[in-house]
């Protein structure tokens, strides 16, 4: 049992690095794409909104039933995201399953003749954050426990990772930044 089974919010990210002349708008018509083709069966995906106009923020985001996916520029960084907002499952379980979604979704990016050629470059990090302030509060005790606990989930994707605190300001999310060495 893990002290974050109770928490509702996780997301998973995935980092890429994308060229300077990539236009993440074209991330849009792969995502309608997706839905029309039941590309993250057995994820059933419902729509695609565009958040590009907000600086640093979710990118653009296909909302799924159980998860969305995004393309996501938070916390400055561009990654792949998966988000999951049910806890009817052990939280290494959740971590796990959003691992799975989005690897095979960036994985599908990548062999796509729209956009694979610009996010080639390998997955060197990823970021866990946990949005749940009252089960998991940003403190270094639960950014410890986190650490811990998905270190190793991280680790079999990424290999060998260093993991630092996402960020010490408390009235942010609780997260943990991968780095692959």
């Amino acid at each position: 049992m893990s002290e974050f089974d109770s928490v509702t919010k996780l997301a998973v990210k995935l980092l890429v690095e994308p060229p300077g002349d990539f236009s993440p708008k074209s991330i849009v018509p792969v995502f309608h794409r997706w839905i029309r083709e039941g590309a993250l069966a057995p994820e059933l995906a419902i729509d695609v909104v565009n958040y590009l106009h907000v600086s640093d923020g979710p990118g653009v985001l296909l909302i799924c039933h159980r998860a969305s996916c995004s393309l996501d520029f938070s916390s400055g960084r561009c990654g792949l995201m998966v988000s999951n907002a049910r806890a009817d499952e052990p939280f290494g379980l959740r971590v796990t399953s959003a691992l799975r979604v989005a690897t095979g979704a960036l994985r599908r990016l990548r062999d796509d003749e729209e956009v694979g050629s610009a996010l080639q470059a390998p997955t060197k990090g990823a970021e866990l954050w946990v949005s749940d302030r009252l089960r998991a509060p940003n403190d270094r005790a639960h950014f410890e426990a986190l650490r811990s606990e998905s270190g190793v989930l991280l680790a079999e994707m990424l290999g060998s990772v260093t993991a630092s605190w996402a960020s010490a300001d408390a009235r942010a999310p609780l997260g943990v930044r991968f780095e692959g060495r």
